[in-house]
């Protein structure tokens, strides 16, 4: 669901919209949470975010 909601922002609002990056953001929690380091960490690359 939370990979929808982020693809779906970056398609109608571009990936530098604060919305996006959030949404992507909060993938990569949910991603690091479940233990999906590979997949959190491409996106928080992606976007240059940081976890900590």
């Amino acid at each position: 669901m939370e990979e929808q909601v982020a693809y779906e922002c970056e398609q109608l609002l571009g990936a530098d919209e604060p919305q996006t990056i959030n949404a992507y953001e909060n993938l990569a929690v949910s991603y690091m949470q479940a233990n999906r380091v590979v997949e959190a960490e491409k996106i928080m690359e992606r976007f240059g975010l940081n976890l900590d």
